[in-house]
């Protein structure tokens, strides 16, 4: 996708006084919603575990939205993800 073509939003960070326009995947990404659209190999499995990780020590009482719309992938990588 172009660059140009990605959809902004408006995002207010905790310490921001003012609603800055970002990029609907940096909005989805701090509001922890996740979404998987292909088979669950190592690369995406690994992303969304480290991305998990991340935002779990920045804020632990939070949970995730997991969007999952895919076929196949390894079983250990779905395992992994599950118990991250």
């Amino acid at each position: 996708m172009d660059v140009a073509n990605i959809p902004k939003v408006p995002y207010q960070g905790p310490e921001e006084e003012e609603p800055n326009w970002v990029e609907i995947y940096h909005r989805l990404f701090f509001g922890r919603y996740f979404f998987l659209a292909r088979p669950l190999e190592k690369q995406p499995a690994d992303q969304i575990m480290k991305s998990m990780i991340y935002l779990n020590q920045a804020d632990q009482t939070k949970d995730f939205m997991f969007f999952l719309h895919c076929r196949g992938g390894g079983m250990v990588q779905g395992v992994a993800v599950y118990d991250t």
